[in-house]
């Protein structure tokens, strides 16, 4: 009976270890779901945003993410020219996706 307690306890004590390290746990980090939920479902520019730049605090350099929050800086009334130097970013990928042209050309168009 005893074993039993002290194997049901480490098992409770573990999963609370790895529930506490996922992405936007205790720690305070971005989660990536939550703000594309924000950004391509709710079309919550300034929610996306702040968890954007949570996410941008991990990885400085990663182009999609530098994306996501130029656009949001974009569709928003924060301030539009934040925007440029994380598109910059994006457009620097020796092959940037046509969606990162057309998404710099759709607001003047539409």
């Amino acid at each position: 009976m005893r074993k039993l307690f002290i194997t049901l306890t480490l098992i409770l004590l573990s999963s609370a270890v790895v529930l506490n390290a996922q992405p936007g746990g205790a720690g305070g980090k971005g989660d990536m779901k939550k703000a594309r939920t924000f950004f391509e479902f709710d079309r919550n520019y300034k929610d996306a945003l702040t968890e954007y730049l949570k996410l941008l605090k991990d990885e400085p350099n990663d182009p999609e993410i530098n994306y996501r929050v130029g656009l949001c800086y974009l569709y928003t009334n924060i301030d539009k020219k934040k925007a440029y130097k994380y598109l910059e970013i994006m457009a620097r990928q020796p092959k940037a996706p046509a969606r990162f042209i057309w998404s710099l050309a759709a607001p003047t168009i539409l």
